[in-house]
């Protein structure tokens, strides 16, 4: 499996959008150049060089914000967190604690090896993560916690399989799932557009696709890197890639710049 570290690389990446912080708050922004973002308010075509969407698109919407190559990259990064380990349709109202859990334990699994331990417990074989880490992983990627106490309302894991499923279940201050493979993480998003919501906050339409698995396979950690720098045209015409849906996330944006998940929606 092919670890790219993403929650690193998003962390990162996110000081190129510190000073966009405020300009994304703004009720009323003006057309202001800050970090590699720009919000556009006026009827002027907007340069084609790393721009995310039609001069039609930027004059219908006054909100809408230039992705230039750092920004994209972030943004891609920061969705495709939730693209490539499975989050599926997500509200931050009305998450569930078993479904934070089941997705802060697949993305440090698919992300940071070293993460995960190994446990036997009768004949079930598991993989853990600490209490801390799943809670830490929440956070940076929701801006969200969870009590410990949550998680003590959990079933302990079994010493044999049967109907009580993969997890999660909740011994010693970790998070217990029964052992499985990890996935190739070969899906990426490409975000295509963003706009200014006047509220703190920002919408994201993306695409995802699916890098061919031949081509994946063959390729080292700064070759995947390089298709978080892809610009929405330059993704459309790579014929390794192939679209898998389309969709539209929310993100509060942090006082550094750093993306916070408020909700998150899939369309085939």
């Amino acid at each position: 499996m092919k670890y790219i570290k993403m929650l690193s690389l998003a962390l990162a990446a996110s000081i190129v959008l510190g000073s966009f912080a405020g300009c994304a708050a703004s009720k009323e922004p003006d057309v202001t150049t800050a970090g590699s973002s720009e919000v556009v308010t006026t009827t002027e075509t907007p340069a084609t060089s790393g721009s995310s969407a039609t001069s039609e698109e930027t004059t219908a919407d006054p909100n809408y914000i230039r992705l230039f190559s750092e920004a994209q990259e972030y943004a891609n990064m920061f969705i495709s967190g939730f693209a490539a380990n499975d989050l599926g349709d997500f509200d931050g109202d009305r998450m569930s604690v078993e479904k934070f859990l089941a997705f802060a334990f697949a993305y440090l699994k698919n992300n940071t090896d070293e993460s995960i331990g190994y446990k036997k417990k009768g004949e079930v074989s598991y993989q853990t993560v600490t209490f801390a880490q799943a809670l830490k992983t929440i956070g940076q990627l929701f801006g969200t916690g969870l009590k410990e106490e949550d998680c003590k309302a959990l079933p302990k894991p079994p010493t044999k399989y049967g109907d009580n499923g993969e997890g999660p279940y909740f011994e010693d201050g970790k998070i217990w799932f029964f052992a499985a493979d990890g996935d190739e993480q070969n899906t990426v998003a490409i975000v295509d557009s963003a706009y200014n919501n006047g509220d703190g906050t920002l919408t994201l339409k993306f695409t995802v696709y699916s890098i061919d698995i031949k081509t994946y396979l063959n390729l080292d950690n700064e070759e995947i890197k390089a298709y978080y720098k892809l610009t929405p045209e330059q993704a459309k015409a790579d014929k390794t890639l192939k679209k898998i849906c389309t969709g539209t996330a929310t993100v509060g944006v942090g006082q550094s710049g750093e993306y916070i998940l408020r909700s998150y929606k899939t369309t085939e």
